[in-house]
């Protein structure tokens, strides 16, 4: 197995861990379809937007609409819980076991700009709380990424942490946080090579 040079491993949630996209649409169209909102949600379009704070994924979502539908976060907050709680999400292949053999030989966290309740959501479908050292997402903070990965870091006197993700926001925030960036290429997004090269903002 490839060993990182690193003292730590600080992971992305969506695309990187697990793919809860089905289950979003589900919400998500159900959300627009009883608010009499004509606009068309897929898979890909959860997936464009993937690794934003919920807030920005609805602007992006149903543009106009954000503003103009009284209470549209709250309800689409509300079903997209409902629904996750229920059906959760679809696991990367050997993801379990993977961080299972990770845990044992470096720290694990878990930092995502997912709701409070969405990442106890995955954690009750997986099973893999105790897996992880500690975790922070933009529920619990309102912050941007890389400050929550700085808060990690800092919280838990890392000094040499390698964030993996799946997208070009994953990546900026890993490298703005001063961490090394994995890109798992499996999930949603790409990255900008050229920083990869550089390795620094």
């Amino acid at each position: 197995m490839y060993r990182p040079p690193c003292d730590s491993i600080i992971f992305d949630l969506d695309g990187t861990l697990w793919d809860a996209s089905p289950t979003s649409v589900i919400a998500w169209s159900k959300t627009a379809n009883d608010l009499g909102i004509d606009i068309s949600i897929d898979e890909a379009a959860i997936k464009k937007v993937s690794g934003l704070p919920f807030d920005k994924c609805v602007d992006v979502l149903f543009d106009s609409h954000a503003e103009k539908v009284q209470d549209l976060r709250t309800l689409l907050d509300e079903s997209e819980k409902n629904e996750i709680l229920q059906r959760g999400g679809r696991f990367y292949e050997r993801m379990s076991e993977g961080i299972r053999q990770l845990s044992r030989e470096y720290k694990l966290f878990l930092v995502s700009n997912c709701q409070e309740w969405y990442l106890n959501a995955f954690f009750e479908h997986s099973g893999l709380r105790d897996a992880f050292q500690d975790t922070l997402c933009f529920g619990q903070t309102s912050r941007p990424k890389s400050e929550n990965i700085k808060e990690i870091a800092n919280r838990n006197s890392l000094k040499r942490p390698i964030y993996i993700g799946d997208t070009h926001w994953d990546q900026e925030a890993a490298f703005t946080a001063g961490a090394k960036f994995i890109f798992a290429r499996f999930g949603f997004g790409s990255i900008q090579v050229s920083l990869m090269r550089r390795g620094e903002m």
